[in-house]
């Protein structure tokens, strides 16, 4: 059986929108410069992808998203797209 292999970006140097009141924006915009959305204009959310040397599925979720920087981004896509081959 095949396991899809998915990459979750949230793209936008910002994620605030008029719908949403003050405090929410203020929560979100504090977030966009926690993360490499401030800097490099998305921010990696989420992956999984199978590793075809093991046969495991890697499942990487937002909290390890979150730890990703604008200096480990590069590695970060190499890996995701590097481990399915």
């Amino acid at each position: 059986a095949t396991q899809p292999c998915f990459l979750d970006l949230k793209v936008g140097c910002r994620q605030r929108s008029v719908r949403h009141d003050t405090k929410k924006r203020a929560h979100m915009a504090r977030k966009a410069v926690k993360s490499t959305s401030a800097t490099l204009g998305f921010r990696v959310c989420g992956m999984q992808c199978l590793d075809k040397k093991s046969g495991q599925v890697q499942r990487f979720d937002k909290y390890w998203g979150q730890k990703v920087t604008p200096e480990s981004m590069s590695k970060t896509l190499s890996m995701f797209f590097s481990l399915g081959l």
